[in-house]
């Protein structure tokens, strides 16, 4: 898997949490994205941000728990 050109010069840790939600099947939790990605949940939401200013991941509402956000890549 390759990152998009848009992120090339994004810091390492957004380019592996895009990465990380390409190889998922829909969208996944930022605690989930932390783990899988072998980060701090804190390093995770940093690099979500950094991808939001891309305009390449998508934040939805968990329907399950309102307080909770899942993400994928658009």
């Amino acid at each position: 898997m390759e990152v998009p050109e848009e992120i090339a010069d994004a810091p390492p840790s957004a380019k592996l949490v895009y990465l990380v939600l390409e190889g998922t099947d829909g969208p996944i939790s930022q605690h989930e994205l932390a783990d899988r990605a072998n980060l701090d949940v804190r390093q995770a939401r940093a690099a979500l941000a950094t991808l939001d200013q891309y305009d390449v991941v998508e934040e939805r509402p968990n329907l399950r728990d309102l307080r909770e956000k899942h993400y994928e890549v658009t």
